[in-house]
């Protein structure tokens, strides 16, 4: 998880073009919490400000907050997020995390004692925007489950919302952050993830982890904060099916599943998303040993009406099995649907 600056660079960048001790209480609800159990977060929003809706948030990202007036989402930010590792060479300590963003961000650290959640905390400031463009304005970074957590504001205003920042540093709780696969939300919370003319949801903690060949495939994963290491990977292609039989795509996931295991794997294409498309599962199967720990396989086929086609692999432990196949039966198999849907014939 060192790569935590270059994450917050990418989402800057994206802006401007559009722990506590062992016998910690689990985090209490108020009437609109939001709850991270991976992460061992729960905060609310304040009260004019909402859970960002612009796609899958980034793998270290707890979440990002927006104004709920806002014209333009994106260029009004508070995001809550998980950096660097406490303790690393580099930024043994919370003084030294803030003396090193200092110089890379050409903030300022600031000397009031502060906050984040009763826990000492150290805040940055940054030169607020005077062209209109959004700026990193303020971070708060305090020490959570072995992770410096940071809460960054980034605003396009000359006067940003200092109001709604300390809100949110006040009122998050905190809990031992907990296996993803007990966390797995039940709903599809970001904004739906399309490619090839079809989209789907992935729900909480899923987190992008990164795009390649200009987003043609798209990585995702869960992450345990307790042994620091992925949980879930995913990974999303989109293929011209139009060719390609049933047959021909199981081969191609029976060759990627499981090598050793020599596994057949087969689509079953009961399953219906209901919004113009044909959505099929496998159902998990033996991936053999991942870094020493036995993992399943699972695979999501999506077939819209151009014939263009999402191919979606899941590798993910086998004591986790049973919840991972179950948001993918339950949740990500109805998510799927088609941007352009076949004409109903009456």
């Amino acid at each position: 998880m060192n790569r935590k600056i270059q994450l917050k660079e990418l989402i800057i960048a994206c802006l401007a073009m559009a722990c506590i001790s062992a016998d910690a209480k689990p985090p209490e609800k108020s009437e609109n919490a939001m709850v991270f159990p991976s992460f061992g977060v729960a905060l609310s929003p304040p009260s004019t400000w909402v859970r960002a809706n612009n796609g899958p948030a980034l793998s270290s990202t707890v979440v990002d907050f927006v104004p709920s007036s806002a014209t333009n989402p994106g260029a009004e930010l508070i995001s809550v997020e998980m950096g660097d590792k406490a303790g690393s060479v580099e930024t043994p300590t919370i003084e030294k995390w803030a003396e090193k963003m200092s110089k890379l961000r050409a903030m300022r650290v600031s000397k009031d004692t502060v906050e984040v959640g009763g826990k000492p905390a150290r805040e940055l400031t940054g030169v607020a925007s005077t062209n209109g463009h959004p700026e990193l304005v303020r971070c708060r970074v305090t020490e959570h489950a072995g992770y410096y957590l940071c809460i960054w504001q980034v605003s396009p205003e000359p006067r940003p919302d200092r109001a709604a920042f300390d809100e949110i540093c006040k009122h998050i709780s905190w809990s031992k952050p907990i296996a993803p696969a007990e966390a797995l939300a039940s709903d599809a919370r970001y904004a739906p993830i399309q490619s090839a003319g079809l989209e789907f949801s992935l729900p909480d903690p899923f987190r992008l982890f990164e795009t390649v060949k200009d987003g043609a495939i798209l990585h995702f994963n869960t992450f345990d904060f307790r042994d620091d290491k992925t949980e879930c990977r995913v990974v999303v292609t989109a293929i011209d099916a139009k060719k390609l039989s049933t047959v021909d795509i199981e081969d191609l996931l029976s060759q990627n599943a499981s090598r050793a295991a020599g596994h057949r794997l087969n689509l079953d294409w009961s399953a219906r998303a209901g919004s113009g498309c044909e959505v099929a599962f496998t159902k998990p199967y033996d991936s053999g040993n991942d870094e020493q720990v036995p993992t399943n396989f699972q695979a999501v086929i999506a077939r819209g009406s151009t014939g263009k086609t999402l191919v979606l692999t899941f590798q993910f432990p086998k004591a986790a099995a049973a919840a991972y196949a179950k948001c993918i039966t339950e949740h990500i198999v109805p998510s799927v649907r088609d941007l352009k849907p076949a004409p109903t014939v009456p």
